[in-house]
């Protein structure tokens, strides 16, 4: 089964998604930009969206939109330390805001505690 099929198999069974991203290793992701920091760790960094037919445009908020109470909450969801090391280099090379680099440093903390 190629990506795409991956992906239209995974929308035909979502009532309430319209959209996924993949990345070229397989992987599927609700959130492109979830998807993008993958990327970031793999070879070929292309992310490919896929939409359910008939499906509406829906904006895609990113992790490290909004206030930094608002990146904390995303960031419950991220378990991959690899994908929050793309998002601190994504955060530097953006707004670089202190609270949102500390934010992440500290779930990278966390996700090393338990690792």
């Amino acid at each position: 089964m190629n990506i795409e099929q991956k992906a239209n198999a995974y929308l035909a069974g979502q009532n309430n998604i319209n959209e996924v991203h993949a990345t070229a290793d397989g992987f599927l992701f609700n959130r492109k930009d979830n998807a993008k920091a993958h990327a970031l760790t793999l070879n070929d960094k292309e992310v490919a969206t896929f939409k359910k037919a008939g499906a509406a445009p829906k904006k895609s908020v990113s992790l490290l939109d909004g206030s930094i109470k608002d990146v904390q909450e995303r960031l419950k969801d991220i378990t991959e330390i690899e994908v929050i090391d793309a998002f601190i280099v994504q955060e530097m090379d953006g707004s670089n805001r202190k609270g949102a680099i500390e934010a992440l440093e500290d779930r990278k903390a966390e996700l090393t505690k338990t690792a």
